[in-house]
């Protein structure tokens, strides 16, 4: 109702849907894990989640921006594009 000027607010605040813990959609976003940061599920309105956590959409080691940073060969870590939400990276990892 706060979001929605045509609806009056009641005096009491109403109990949340989701309180916070209660679903894997409450917990902080993890873009490691998933590119929006939840599973796509708890970002789409018209979609129901599984009650088990989905998959990350980048599992540990399955890109080369997920490896452990490597300072010794990357001023950041990691290649440029890694840190770079605006570059795709190439499919074989930059050199040093």
């Amino acid at each position: 109702c706060c979001l929605d000027d045509d609806s009056a607010c009641p005096e009491t605040k109403p109990e949340c849907d989701f309180p916070p813990g209660s679903s894997y959609c409450t917990y902080s976003p993890d873009y490691d894990c998933y590119s929006g940061g939840w599973p796509a599920c708890c970002l789409d309105d018209d979609s129901a989640c599984p009650e088990t956590k989905p998959e990350c959409d980048f599992p540990p080691g399955s890109s080369y921006c997920t490896y452990s940073p490597d300072y010794d060969c990357y001023s950041g870590g990691w290649p440029a594009c890694c840190l770079d939400d605006d570059s795709t990276c190439p499919e074989t990892k930059p050199e040093c």
